[in-house]
């Protein structure tokens, strides 16, 4: 009988695209264990006395996971994020009631000039000086650094180590489309498509080697993942022609220098990618794990990529909540069946698990990862 690997060997497997153990799992809990645990999700975001001990009991009652990554602190402290995610969030406890999930509040903060002011003093000056002043009040502004709650990071990070679990700890950013959309709102941005299109271009090119230096300086080694999260730039919005003029080419460029050097990259991909599948064999070669949520085609994305890129995902949001244990089984084993098949699959949940994700079918979800077999 071969030896059981431990979880962050079963993750590395996954993504070199060997076969391993046994599908490795993330569980992303996110918010589902402040209600398991009967508490405000206010109190679990910026109570690091609250969400720590529980996040630690979720990881022992579900029997352990394998690939653990931080909760984002772009909701925790929404001035610091704005370079990474130009958008005002609402949060529980202060914009929002104590046990909503945070909301993105998408308004026009950066103007349709402002694409020259990037070409003139750059992208971080801007949102700095001119979007930062925008979306807040002073007193925001000043206030900023108290929002984020005060936690020992690399000590809990050794709860996970010390259990064998792959932490992914990557330097984040986006791609300019991305910041551009959310800083614009989608429907101010979709216009400067149209009205001015060489103008986003220029504007995203001169982002790109800031980008760049600013995930160079995130890293804490040379060999660091990087992480990308996108969903505007997906079929579900652009046509073919869109991605590949303003979302594909500069995707390509903030790749080239980390991924054949990361030990891993990871990309978040909500909304639906189906038709845009084949591109990503364009991207320079490198260890990635293409994170789906349940819009995209699992299936069909192992058939397309599955020779080149490890699979995450996908188990949805309402199966996860409104689902039977059994159901959650059901799709899970099939999901290993095919997405799953020879390896190169997390098995997890669709983006993360929404607020109200059942302890029961979550902890389905971890145990089908654990006990079914790869063919």
């Amino acid at each position: 009988m071969n030896t059981p690997l431990i979880a962050s060997e079963r993750v590395t497997a996954a993504i070199h695209l060997e076969k391993p153990d046994r599908t490795p799992v993330a569980a992303l809990v996110g918010y589902s264990v402040a209600r398991w645990a009967g508490v405000t999700i206010a109190d679990y975001m910026f109570k690091p006395e609250v969400r720590v001990p529980l996040m630690r009991k979720a990881y022992d009652d579900l029997g352990g996971w394998d690939f653990h990554m931080e909760p984002p602190s772009v909701f925790e402290n929404r001035v610091a994020a704005f370079n990474f995610m130009p958008v005002k969030v609402k949060r529980p406890g202060m914009e929002l009631p104590a046990d909503s999930s945070p909301q993105f509040e998408e308004r026009e903060l950066m103007l349709a000039s402002d694409y020259d002011l990037v070409l003139d003093k750059g992208w971080a000056r801007l949102v700095r000086e001119d979007l930062v002043p925008r979306a807040f009040s002073a007193e925001e502004i000043a206030a900023a650094p108290a929002d984020a709650p005060v936690m020992d990071v690399e000590g809990d990070k050794a709860f996970y180590r010390e259990r064998g679990a792959f932490i992914f700890e990557g330097a984040y950013s986006q791609i300019p489309f991305e910041s551009f959309s959310l800083a614009r709102s989608f429907p101010a941005f979709v216009t400067d498509l149209y009205r001015q299109p060489e103008k986003v271009m220029a504007a995203m090119d001169a982002m790109i080697p800031e980008l760049i230096a600013s995930l160079q300086a995130m890293r804490k080694t040379a060999d660091a993942p990087v992480s990308f999260g996108a969903n505007r730039c997906s079929s579900g919005f652009l046509s073919a022609k869109q991605f590949e003029k303003f979302a594909l080419p500069y995707w390509q460029r903030l790749l080239e220098p980390f991924a054949p050097s990361a030990s891993s990259v990871y990309l978040h991909l909500d909304q639906s990618w189906n038709r845009f599948l084949p591109y990503f064999l364009e991207f320079p070669k490198g260890h990635y794990i293409l994170h789906f949520d349940s819009m995209t085609d699992m299936v069909k994305a192992k058939e397309v990529l599955g020779e080149r890129f490890c699979l995450m995902g996908d188990v949805s949001p309402a199966l996860l909540s409104l689902g039977t244990p059994e159901q959650v089984r059901a799709y899970c084993t099939k999901l290993i069946d095919t997405a799953g098949k020879g390896g190169g699959l997390i098995l997890s949940p669709g983006c993360c698990a929404p607020a109200h994700a059942t302890l029961e079918n979550v902890k389905a979800m971890v145990d089908v990862a654990r006990t079914y077999p790869i063919n």
